[in-house]
């Protein structure tokens, strides 16, 4: 994470580039008693606010913006993933310092690096990126049947990115919840949105040499008849909301969407 500020207390994490608005994470101590205190904070004006708020929960389906909206999705979130054994970095149960207004949450501090950082890295080997691809494509598998079986859309990661992924030691911490589907959010869409996300990150952060760690999720992905259900829903589902979003981002990314990426790695799997 870049630091740009040191206090006496406290070290500023990944700063905001939006005039001084948006989140801020606050590194501090050392060590083993090293933690992070995540501040939720306005990330619009109040007209962009209102606007942003109603497409987000009318057109995208999406729980609410504000930071106490945000605030609750990611303690939910996080409380329903440990709940069932999943990655995340752990709450701790510590007031806020004075100085600091709620909402915000403490989290553990681990020092490691995103897998979006490790894939960029020109330095690191492709077994290194298969390895890691294979582990992440187990662990979103073993989650998405649970999510799947219990209709639970808190199980989806809606930034599902793999610079959302930190890799720290033997372990993949995913991160970044405060943005989350609606309760009665349709769960194949849901995994459906994640999965897009994910894939189209590592087609990005591998600079486009992504057929082989494609290769390497369809193999270690534990759950191949879900996997073709979400694929075949994000590709081809004849639903209103699906094709305008495959309408939508195929606009924005003419050949390089997110949708691009899920009929790729369909493909694969037709072929195989």
């Amino acid at each position: 994470m870049p630091t740009i500020e040191v206090q006496p207390q406290y070290t500023v994490l990944d700063p905001s580039t939006r005039n001084d608005t948006g989140n801020r994470l606050l590194l501090f101590g050392e060590g083993h008693d090293a933690k992070v205190l995540k501040l939720y904070r306005e990330r619009y004006t109040a007209i962009g606010s209102f606007c942003s708020s109603g497409s987000h929960r009318l057109l995208e389906r999406k729980r609410g913006i504000s930071p106490k909206a945000r605030y609750r999705t990611e303690v939910a979130t996080l409380t329903k993933w440990k709940e069932h054994g999943f990655d995340v970095f752990q709450q701790l149960d510590m007031p806020l310092p004075e100085q600091f207004d709620p909402p915000g949450i403490w989290l553990e501090y681990c020092p490691g690096k995103t897998m979006g950082e490790i894939f960029k890295d020109p330095e690191i080997e492709e077994v290194e990126k298969v390895e890691l691809v294979t582990r992440l494509a187990r662990d979103s598998g073993w989650r998405h049947k649970v999510a799947f079986q219990l209709n639970e859309p808190l199980l989806v990661q809606e930034h599902a990115t793999i610079r959302h992924v930190m890799v720290y030691g033997d372990r993949l911490i995913r991160f970044d919840f405060e943005n989350g589907f609606l309760p009665k959010f349709h769960i194949v869409e849901a995994l459906a949105q994640e999965l897009a996300s994910c894939l189209k990150s590592i087609v990005r952060c591998s600079g486009g040499a992504s057929d082989p760690l494609f290769a390497a999720f369809a193999s270690a992905y534990p759950e191949p008849a879900l996997l073709r259900e979400v694929l075949d829903w994000g590709v081809c589902h004849r639903g209103l909301y699906r094709r305008v979003r495959r309408w939508y981002d195929q606009k924005r990314r003419p050949g390089q969407s997110k949708t691009d990426s899920l009929a790729r790695l369909r493909s694969m799997i037709v072929e195989a």
